[in-house]
C-alpha cells in the first residue's frame, strides 16, 4: 500500500473517530443501533395504537376475532427485527 494511501486511510479513521465521539451511534441515522432503536419505537406505538384497541374491541364485543387476524400476521413479521438484533449484538456481547 503506497504512503498515499495509507495517509488517507488514517485520515479517514481519524474523521469517524471523531465523529463518533462529538455524536453517539444512537443519533447517526443508518447505524445499526439507530435502525434498531427506531423499530423497537414503531413496534411500541404498533402495538398500543392499532393491536391493543383492536384486542379490546374483541374483548368489549364490537369486532369478531377476525378483525385481529391482520395485527398478528404483522406482529409475526418481528421476528426478522429480533433475528438482525440477536445476529448483531450477541457477538459483541459473547466477546466482553
Amino acid at each position: 500500500m503506497c504512503s498515499a494511501s495509507r495517509c488517507a486511510c488514517s485520515c479517514l479513521w481519524a474523521s469517524t473517530l471523531k465523529q463518533l465521539k462529538e455524536r453517539p451511534v444512537v443519533d447517526i441515522p443508518g447505524h445499526p443501533v439507530h435502525s434498531l432503536l427506531a423499530e423497537n419505537a414503531a413496534l411500541t406505538a404498533y402495538l398500543n395504537n392499532t393491536l391493543k384497541p383492536a384486542i379490546e374491541s374483541v374483548r368489549s364485543g364490537a369486532a369478531d376475532a377476525a378483525s385481529l387476524v391482520e395485527g398478528l400476521r404483522t406482529i409475526r413479521q418481528v421476528s426478522v427485527h429480533y433475528r438482525r438484533k440477536e445476529n448483531l449484538m450477541f457477538p459483541l456481547l459473547e466477546k466482553a
